[in-house]
């Protein structure tokens, strides 16, 4: 759908470390943008989850895609000139629909096979902006 390949980069809690089946009990959490939110979004997930008995969230599984065009992965229209300095636009920008194409018909379902045992609860965390 892409016609490309991407990485996905898979955290699971520490309760379900060595847990080949069934991880239905864990809701998943999908992470788009920049694999550098990723340690951060672990990292506070666990703080908030385990760490000194907390059960603010629960433990949760984490996807991240990372991008390899942020612009055209997150931007649903093609624009040519900035909005703002009237400057044309260099980078390939509006690709937005086809990556929620990909994640609603390929990754996702992917997910959720059934030999994963996987129960989704999805957000999506888009972070355009830096």
């Amino acid at each position: 759908m892409l016609k490309e390949d991407r990485e996905i980069w898979i955290h699971l809690p520490e309760s379900a470390q060595g847990i080949s089946k069934n991880l239905s009990k864990y809701p998943v959490l999908y992470l788009l943008d920049k694999p550098g939110h990723f340690y951060s979004v672990t990292g506070i997930l666990k703080q908030l989850s385990i760490t000194n008995g907390n059960t603010i969230v629960p433990e949760m599984i984490i996807i991240t895609i990372p991008n390899t065009n942020r612009a055209g992965d997150l931007t649903p229209t093609r624009v040519d000139i900035d909005f703002f300095t009237g400057d044309s636009i260099q980078y390939a920008n509006g690709g937005g629909n086809k990556f929620l194409d990909f994640m609603e018909e390929e990754l996702i379902p992917h997910i959720e096979k059934p030999t994963l045992h996987l129960c989704i609860e999805l957000l999506l965390v888009i972070y355009l902006g830096d």
